[in-house]
């Protein structure tokens, strides 16, 4: 009886969450990383996985097996809201599952289609098509199951238009990932060759600061002791100093 229960929630158009998402808390999370981390340093040093996912599914805990998601099927086959798919079929086209198609198809074949300008008919058509519906439903509701049947043949076109678009959603996903990188090579070299100018300016303020240093260390060698007075050209090398500092300092800051 479980598993014809399970069966029919599984298979249900519109199925109820199921019940190991109680599983789902911060706590275990926090538990199957920590396990994975272990397993993944393990496999590391033995370059042997028993598992595909490298954790042993059996050797876990009832509310941790949950949180390792299952291989993906061999045959390709899976069921989702009540709907059975197969990964090796092809796409159907509109015609070949009976459905009539409100655009050129011979155009949307094409390489470079843009589908624009026939979304946005079949937008248009769709709010008529409603308004027409809500209409008729308000005079003879007998005469609505037709209107519906158009509405749906309207959204089909539409996502199947959809469906075309995504080649060239992922061209441009995959141009706007690459000009971020780029931009942001290139911000990294700024900002690397900043820091040169910066570290070049330091380096030439601290060699005039030994420049002078050395200039003046004679004449303050030969300077009279214990005569209480300054030398001219001591202040003059000392505020020099104390200049060169303070735009280090500065620098730095920066």
């Amino acid at each position: 009886m479980a598993e014809q229960s399970q069966a029919r929630m599984l298979s249900a158009a519109f199925p109820t969450p199921p019940p190991y998402y109680k599983q789902f808390t911060k706590e275990n999370v926090t538990r199957i990383r920590q396990i994975r981390k272990e397993a993944a340093a393990n496999r590391a040093q033995s370059e042997v996985a028993d598992e595909p996912s490298g954790i042993d599914i059996s050797s876990l805990p009832a509310e941790l097996q949950y949180l390792v998601p299952p291989e993906p099927p061999a045959d390709g086959r899976y069921k989702s809201f009540g709907g059975q798919y197969d990964l090796a079929q092809p796409a159907q086209s509109l015609s070949a599952a009976g459905i009539p198609e409100l655009y050129p198809v011979e155009i949307a074949d094409q390489q470079h289609f843009d589908p624009t300008a026939h979304l946005q008919s079949l937008t248009r058509s769709i709010l008529l098509n409603f308004l027409e519906l809500v209409g008729t439903l308000s005079v003879n509701p007998t005469q609505g199951p037709p209107k519906v049947e158009d509405l749906q043949n309207l959204f089909y076109n539409v996502h199947d238009l959809i469906n075309r678009y995504r080649p060239h959603q992922a061209r441009e996903s995959l141009i706007l990932m690459m000009e971020e990188q780029a931009d942001k090579i290139k911000d990294d070299i700024r900002r690397v060759n900043e820091a040169k100018e910066k570290m070049e300016t330091l380096l030439k303020g601290v060699e005039g600061l030994q420049d002078v240093a050395a200039a003046q260390k004679p004449v303050v060698e030969n300077a009279p002791k214990d005569d209480g007075k300054t030398d001219a050209s001591d202040v003059k090398r000392r505020e020099l100093q104390k200049s060169m500092w303070d735009a280090l300092e500065q620098e730095l800051g920066d």
